[in-house]
């Protein structure tokens, strides 16, 4: 028995309503022509053809149905619109640190948290603090204490102190 492979999308192919025109097309064909009825209605003289209303209802009608013709597979409509989007996308695109901080919050990246590292190694070590929080009104009045300053390159300050 023969067996044949069928597609599970055909996205090139467009449904065809009547001969050669699509959906889309038919209804960029109608719409002028109820915008034409509407205008034989509503402009003075009422419910009567007078040339104006003939001349506005031919550039009507010529205009939006010429966004109905195809170029290249695509409705010039289509490419209209592509035209004025890109027309009217911003020029320039500023770089936004906060944006990427609402997105890090939207997506909760902060509960990934960063694996620890073993410190097996310093499990017998005691825990020694290296720097002690003194106030300058402490170190003036010890007078007979002497101490010396070292400020590094990253900003720390290192304080000796000498007992005399």
């Amino acid at each position: 028995m023969k067996t044949t492979n069928i597609p599970s999308q055909v996205i090139n192919i467009e449904d065809h309503i009547t001969h050669n025109l699509s959906l889309n097309q038919l209804i960029i064909l109608i719409i002028p022509l109820i915008l034409s009825f509407i205008i034989y209605l509503i402009f003075p003289p009422f419910n009567s053809i007078d040339v104006y209303k003939i001349i506005l209802m031919v550039l009507l009608i010529s205009s939006i149905s010429a966004l109905a013709i195809r170029l290249n597979n695509k409705l010039i409509l289509n490419w209209l619109i592509v035209i004025i989007l890109y027309l009217l996308r911003p020029r320039y695109y500023v770089f936004n640190k906060n944006q990427f901080k609402q997105l890090s919050s939207n997506y909760n990246l902060q509960d990934f948290k960063k694996p620890k590292k073993n410190n097996h190694h310093k499990i017998n070590q005691p825990k020694i603090n290296k720097f002690q929080t003194i106030s300058i009104d402490n170190l003036t009045d010890q007078k007979s204490s002497n101490f010396s300053f070292k400020i590094t390159k990253q900003g720390k300050i290192y304080v000796r102190f000498f007992k005399k």
